[in-house]
């Protein structure tokens, strides 16, 4: 139902921005081969990052081939549900059966939601910055807004977690709390969470290589769909690349459309024409196709090559 859905939108969008097939049909056999390359460097990169998560966290034991299969699944679930939370809430679930701890499952997958919402987000405010600067008040806004929002939310789960003050996450936190209904939610699964995540961050803040590994990883995962969109579309360069992905992904996390399919498309697209002055319908699809269809593949074949040992598990 997802992949319809994200089928639907991308043929919408190539209707109305008047984008013929033959203009994204046009893919030599090398450049199919380094998008591959790229989106598979990235699923990886995912894949390590999840891997010394459990390592360092984890009571159960994990070898990093099967750490790297369950993250490349649970991203094809982000891929085909409306963001967020789906993907993290499959590694929750599947790190709960192999006899984990909830709290600690949790703690996981929202460390690396932080690591990924921090660095993106910090990325598409300065993308919003720009906007603003060159004269699209409109997307900057929209851009800022989004991306204040989410490194709110994150500042409120790094203070929660280590006990430090910070102005923003405060006021972000009183917010959540005057609310009864919020205030509910919050202490019924946040608290458990925070408890055990306190004392679990204390040594990874302190375990240097680490934590420049993990920031490593999740640099590469951040920038590979930038890197694609700059080999498709040189004139925007690697930086405007980097600020015209974000910016998209900024926009496609609302919560509307199956993995921001359409949403994300017309971020970049309008960033890059706005902004940047190179705005191409034709180049911004191809550039979707070769990251989210891709890995969508890629995450897809996981699926299954988990799945159908969880088959034979049950066979024997």
């Amino acid at each position: 139902m997802g992949l319809a859905a994200s089928l639907a939108s991308l043929l919408i969008v190539m209707k109305l921005s008047e984008t013929p097939l033959s203009e994204v049909s046009t893919l030599s056999a090398s450049l199919l081969y380094l998008f591959i390359l790229l989106a598979l460097v990235r699923v990886l990169a995912q894949g390590l990052r999840f891997y010394i998560l459990v390592r360092r966290y984890a009571s159960l034991r994990l070898g990093l081939g099967r750490a790297v299969l369950i993250r490349a699944l649970s991203e094809f679930f982000a891929l085909t549900t409306i963001p967020f939370i789906a993907d993290e809430a499959v590694r929750v679930v599947l790190l709960r059966e192999m006899g984990e701890k909830v709290s600690t499952a949790i703690w996981i997958a929202v460390s690396e939601l932080v690591m990924d919402v921090f660095f993106g987000g910090s990325v598409a405010c300065l993308a919003g910055l720009l906007a603003f600067q060159s004269g699209s008040h409109g997307l900057g806004a929209t851009i800022l807004l989004i991306s204040a929002f989410q490194l709110s939310a994150v500042l409120t789960l790094i203070r929660i977690a280590t006990h430090r003050e910070n102005s923003l996450a405060a006021a972000t936190l009183r917010l959540v709390q005057r609310n009864a209904i919020t205030r509910k939610i919050f202490s019924r699964t946040m608290g458990q969470l925070f408890s055990e995540g306190s004392s679990a961050g204390a040594p990874l803040s302190r375990d240097k290589p680490a934590l420049a590994l993990l920031a490593l990883l999740t640099a590469v995962v951040m920038t590979v769909p930038a890197l694609t969109l700059y080999v498709i579309s040189p004139d925007t360069g690697v930086l405007g690349s980097l600020l015209a992905f974000h910016a998209g992904s900024s926009i496609g996390v609302i919560p509307i459309t199956v993995g921001g399919s359409g949403l994300t498309e017309a971020g970049v697209f309008l960033y890059s024409e706005g902004v940047l002055g190179v705005g191409s319908w034709a180049k911004v699809i191809v550039w979707r196709i070769a990251t989210y269809y891709l890995t969508l593949l890629m995450t897809g074949l996981s699926l299954l090559v988990y799945s159908l040992g969880g088959i034979r598990a049950k066979l024997k």
